[in-house]
């Protein structure tokens, strides 16, 4: 059986959306998850995100069920679980359902708690986040304003300081802590 058009636009954009570091899901009426991109499942998968899978389906529920009084227009929400891990969700309703964009706004340990837990100066701190935003090294230059050799060094010694060997693990670190 082939997949629906609507199926292999799903899997299209979500492929897309992903590669921005934001997920994707299908929800039913009932806010059930019918579609999952891989991004949207490693934001709402992991252990203690109940919470936070539990409010998704909140907000599609919701947006779903005011959608016949023509209540329904396209909003933010801001969600947040119990450990403080945060996303922003933004609900689109469609015939099958309501489509929900999610995608991290708060990276596990902000500010001084996360420079005092691994001695991050303020300019290593904004490399970091930009690296678990997926940005390259020319780009993080170009938003900072620097040269990509000094983001170069900066990078070096943010994976020496958090003890980490990729760009990837950084993100880890960030996003919830582990390595």
């Amino acid at each position: 059986m082939l997949p629906s058009p609507f199926q292999v636009l799903l899997e299209r954009l979500s492929s897309g959306l992903d590669a921005l570091d934001v997920g994707l899901l299908l929800c039913a009426g009932d806010g059930a998850p019918r579609f999952l991109s891989e991004r949207a499942g490693e934001l709402l998968g992991g252990a203690g995100r109940d919470g936070l899978r539990r409010e998704v389906a909140r907000v599609a529920r919701a947006a779903v069920e005011q959608s016949p009084r023509g209540l329904h227009r396209p909003a933010l929400h801001r969600l947040v679980d119990g450990a403080g891990f945060e996303v922003a969700a933004a609900v689109v309703l469609v015939p099958e359902g309501a489509l929900v964009f999610v995608r991290a706004v708060q990276l596990g340990r902000d500010g001084e708690e996360f420079a005092e837990a691994y001695g991050l100066t303020t300019a290593e701190r904004a490399i970091a986040r930009l690296l678990a935003k997926r940005l390259t090294n020319k780009e993080i230059a170009d938003e900072l304003g620097v040269s990509p050799h000094t983001v170069k060094h900066h990078v070096e010694r943010i994976l020496h300081k958090l003890g980490v060997s990729s760009r990837k693990e950084v993100r880890g670190v960030l996003r919830d802590g582990r390595r």
